[in-house]
């Protein structure tokens, strides 16, 4: 079958290191039929720009048809709110969950070491107010960014993010080994995932302004170099905590671009 091939299990495969929701048990690939030569044949990092590339067209597609049927403030917000709703299923909402309740945590005047332990991945199992103002705040601030953005017409600018955010996902999965990734991520070279952010930021070249481009780029940088800091702090990393910076990495883009435009 189709889905069984090197080919559909690679695509698969970039599917789950983009998107932390999986897809329907009839479309993933059977587990007992798995080539030993998979991982040779077809890199799945190879599909990641086409990801990206999708992002900025449907972004592009959603932007003219809302600002062709409505007045620019109205089209700003209603484009403001859908990328901000797929930004969240984007990580199942499990980025802003870790981010948040780990915050939580560390107002609770505990230690870095036990905040790190103690994160949630759901905003369900989070506590107090604290935990529940810092979703609110970080949702809205989102949307306000996004908002600037739109009204500026750069609506490729969602492509950008999501660039991003996989690169400094994809170099922490690289370099160094996390546990619980993926093992095409473990044996990627961080230069060769670097080579394909750089790919996307050409292709959204064509849709954005040169400052929008430098605002996520500098925001990577950002993002490895604290994330560094971090890794230097705790000893390692895992999936959790490339989920966190990826969607913390997103979240700097819109908020340094939000900046520039106002």
């Amino acid at each position: 079958m189709f889905k069984n091939s090197p080919l559909y299990r690679s695509v698969y495969a970039a599917w789950e290191l983009c998107f932390d929701w999986h897809l329907p048990m009839a479309m993933r690939p059977d587990p007992d039929k798995k080539s030993a030569r998979v991982e040779e044949i077809v890199n799945p990092l190879y599909f990641m720009p086409i990801f990206g590339a999708l992002a900025g067209l449907l972004a592009l597609i959603a932007g003219n048809i809302l600002f062709y049927l409505l007045p620019q403030n109205g089209a700003s917000v209603c484009f403001a709110i859908l990328l901000t709703v797929l930004g969240e299923l984007r990580t199942s909402g499990r980025g802003l969950a870790l981010c948040v309740t780990f915050f939580d945590v560390l107002t609770a005047q505990k230690s870095f070491s036990v905040a790190r332990e103690l994160r949630s991945t759901s905003l369900r199992n989070s506590t107090g107010l604290i935990a529940l103002l810092l979703a609110i705040g970080m949702l809205f601030g989102k949307f306000m960014a996004l908002f600037l953005v739109a009204r500026t017409t750069h609506c490729g600018v969602a492509s950008a993010a999501l660039v991003a955010a996989l690169s400094v996902e994809a170099v922490l999965a690289a370099e160094p080994s996390a546990s619980g990734v993926p093992r095409f991520c473990r044996r990627a070279r961080a230069e060769f995932i670097v080579a394909i952010g750089g790919f996307l930021l050409l292709f959204n070249l064509i849709f954005l302004a040169l400052p929008t481009l430098i605002c996520a780029g500098f925001a990577s940088v950002l993002a490895i170099v604290f994330m560094n800091l971090f890794i230097n702090l705790t000893g390692g990393i895992d999936s959790d905590d490339m989920t966190m910076t990826g969607y913390i990495t997103e979240f700097a883009v819109w908020l340094l671009m939000a900046i520039m435009i106002a």
